[in-house]
C-alpha cells in the first residue's frame, strides 16, 4: 500500500467521506482554510488563541498555562516559525590552559575500549 492510499485512507475515515471523494481532493492541490472547511477537511477555522480555549475546554481544565520555550539566545519563534537554519559548517575554537603548546589542542591518540593490544 503506497502512502497515499494511506493518506487517503486516514482521511475518509477520520473525515467520514466517501474515499473516491478524499481522492478527487487529494490531488496535491492547496486549500485555504475556509476552503478546507467547506470541503469538510477541517472542522472550523481559527486563531492559536481559539485551538488553546477549544483544548481547555476539551480537556475540562480552567486554569491550564501555555508554556513557550525559547533556544536560550533570547530568539522565540511562534509556532508558525519555520525551522531553524542549520549552519553547514561549525567551528569551534578551543582554548585550554596547558594546550595551548605548538601543536595545539587534539587527540593524540585513539583507543577504543575492549579492543585488545
Amino acid at each position: 500500500m503506497s502512502f497515499y492510499d494511506q493518506f487517503v485512507g486516514v482521511v475518509a475515515r477520520g473525515r467520514n467521506l466517501p474515499e473516491q471523494e478524499v481522492r478527487v481532493l487529494a490531488d496535491g492541490r492547496v486549500y485555504t482554510g475556509l476552503e478546507a472547511c467547506r470541503l469538510g477537511l477541517v472542522d472550523e477555522v481559527g486563531y492559536l488563541e481559539d485551538a488553546l480555549k477549544a483544548a481547555q475546554e476539551m480537556a475540562g481544565v480552567e486554569d491550564a498555562a501555555v508554556v513557550a520555550y525559547d533556544r536560550g539566545e533570547g530568539y522565540r519563534g511562534s509556532i508558525y516559525a519555520g525551522a531553524p537554519s542549520i549552519p553547514s559548517k561549525i567551528q569551534v575554537k578551543l582554548d585550554l590552559p596547558g594546550l595551548a603548546g605548538p601543536h595545539g589542542a587534539g587527540f593524540m591518540y585513539l583507543w577504543e575500549p575492549g579492543v585488545p593490544r
